[in-house]
C-alpha cells in the first residue's frame, strides 16, 4: 500500500485508468491507475485473498492493457486527487482496499477494489464513516 499511500500524500489527481484483463477478458486481473505523480498497478494476490500494489517505475509494464477510463465507475473519478487509503479486513480471511477520492468535505467518492479468485473487482460506494475492521493506511 505504500506507493498509494504516497499518492494520497501528494493529493496525487487520477489521469489514467487501464484494465489488465483476465484471459477470456471478463474480469480484470487488475488495474494500473495513472496519477500525476506516477502510476502503480492494482492487482489481487496471495492467491487471490488481498489486493497487492506495484509501483511502475518509468519503462515497466504489466501484461496487456485495456483503456476503462469510460468504465464505471473511473470515468467519475478522473481529474480527482487520491485523498485516502484504506484496508478493510473481511471474511473469509480476506483483504480489500478502499480509496478515497477528495477530502471530506469536498463530495468524497469512495471505491471499493475486492479480490475474487484472481480477479479483482471494483465498485464505487456511498459516502459513510469508516466502518469497523478497517485500517486506515493513508
Amino acid at each position: 500500500m505504500d506507493a498509494l499511500e504516497r499518492v494520497a500524500a501528494a493529493g496525487g489527481q487520477l489521469l489514467r485508468v487501464e484494465r489488465v484483463p483476465d484471459a477470456p477478458g471478463t474480469g480484470a486481473l487488475g488495474f494500473v491507475l495513472t496519477f500525476d505523480v506516477g502510476s502503480v498497478w492494482v492487482l489481487t494476490a496471495e492467491g487471490g485473498t488481498r489486493v497487492g500494489v506495484v509501483p511502475l517505475e518509468a519503462g515497466e509494464d504489466p501484461p496487456e492493457r485495456v483503456a476503462a477510463d469510460e468504465d464505471e465507475p473511473w470515468w467519475r473519478l478522473l481529474g480527482s486527487p487520491l485523498a485516502r487509503v484504506s484496508v478493510i479486513s473481511e471474511e473469509p480471511p480476506r483483504e480489500s482496499v478502499r480509496l478515497q477520492f477528495r477530502a471530506d468535505h469536498q463530495n468524497p467518492r469512495r471505491v471499493r477494489l475486492a479480490p475474487e479468485a484472481e480477479t479483482l473487482r471494483v465498485r464505487l460506494e456511498p459516502y459513510a464513516v469508516e466502518a469497523e475492521g478497517d485500517r486506515h493506511v493513508g
